[in-house]
């Protein structure tokens, strides 16, 4: 079994940092703040962090369950946005315009910044591998 590095975790978090702050930015500039949106950006954001430490748990397991962690984690994840969703537009907590356009925009930011993350990762991976064959 394989340990969780923590290196690369700390660096998808870093990067979801960095882009969370400039969209805000962005966001203020263009005054488009508002609780929605907040809403919106908080179920993206929790969910692109889930994904990625599935990934890396699924990672770190042995190989044939990666897929198995991987997949149900997608499942778990979508069943959790689309439940908050609903829940949030049927409680009327925010105004569904704003929110569902902004559901849509943090998913187009932060879902490459997750693959690209979870590509690195195994990249690594394979670096390691490689340099533990020279030794």
């Amino acid at each position: 079994m394989k340990l969780i590095s923590a290196k690369p975790l700390l660096d998808f978090l870093a990067l979801m940092a960095i882009f969370t702050f400039l969209l805000w930015i962005l966001i203020a500039l263009a005054g488009i703040g508002s609780h929605s949106v907040f809403y919106a950006w908080a179920i993206v954001a929790t969910n692109a962090v889930l994904g990625y430490v599935l990934f890396e748990y699924g990672y770190a397991i042995k190989s044939p369950h990666f897929f198995r962690t991987v997949l149900l984690g997608q499942a778990m994840r979508l069943f959790f946005v689309a439940a908050a969703i609903v829940a949030l537009t049927l409680l009327r907590v925010v105004e569904l315009a704003p929110f569902a356009w902004s559901v849509i925009g943090f998913y187009a930011v932060y879902l490459p910044i997750e693959v690209l993350a979870c590509l690195g990762r195994m990249k690594m991976e394979k670096r390691l591998e490689k340099l533990r064959q020279l030794f």
